[in-house]
């Protein structure tokens, strides 16, 4: 049953995404106007880690590793939006992958970039606040840089790109086993709940 749910939760925000996407065609794209399809396509995993789960070590749950084509897609990605496209991401937003890395639990929309990161729209907004309500941004660590004093070591040797900057980042425990954390934004005086987003198939659309 709760597979079921699961899998219903999934689909709907894949539609959701995609009435989102003929919303933004039917007004022009992202800025108004579109140029040539992209025709952008980019499954961007080569696997998944799974790390300790236990009361000394916080959780990281299972990790997606990322294929050596990853910077290519995020290239892909930038030159979709410049084009007015919104980018589909298909993410795996638990602690644990229910079917495999290859089949993504949840959808989100990336909206626009500035270097190495990129600001996405959720479907799913209570839990992404990193930006505000409803938004949030992934950031691209290429591979010298994620691999550069990594307790993973060479894991991410192709660069990751999820909603942690920081390595420890990527840890989303909420003291109850949820797939989110709760971090302090000093500058708004609040608590926020924010998504661990791992990308694993991109679309320029």
């Amino acid at each position: 049953m709760l597979a079921g749910l699961r899998t219903r939760s999934r689909d709907r925000c894949f539609a959701f995404a995609n009435d989102s996407i003929s919303f933004l065609d039917s007004k022009g794209g992202l800025k108004g106007w579109k140029e040539a399809n992209p025709h952008f396509s980019a499954a961007v995993y080569s696997g998944l880690k799974t790390t300790p789960r236990d009361a000394s070590d916080p959780a990281f749950g299972q990790l997606v590793a990322y294929a050596a084509q990853l910077p290519d897609a995020v290239a892909g990605a930038r030159r979709a939006l410049d084009l007015g496209y919104v980018v589909r991401v298909g993410v795996l937003s638990g602690l644990l992958a229910d079917h495999g890395v290859a089949e993504p639990d949840h959808y989100i929309l990336l909206i626009g970039w500035e270097g190495d990161d990129f600001a996405f729209w959720d479907p799913d907004s209570f839990h992404t606040n990193s930006v505000e309500p409803s938004f949030g941004r992934l950031k691209f660590v290429p591979g010298p840089a994620a691999t550069a004093g990594s307790a993973f070591g060479d894991f991410y040797r192709n660069g990751r790109l999820t909603t942690a900057g920081q390595e420890r980042d990527l840890q989303c425990v909420d003291g109850k086993g949820g797939n989110y954390k709760l971090t302090v934004d000093a500058a708004r005086g609040v608590v926020i709940e924010e998504h661990r987003y791992q990308p694993t198939v991109l679309q320029g659309l």
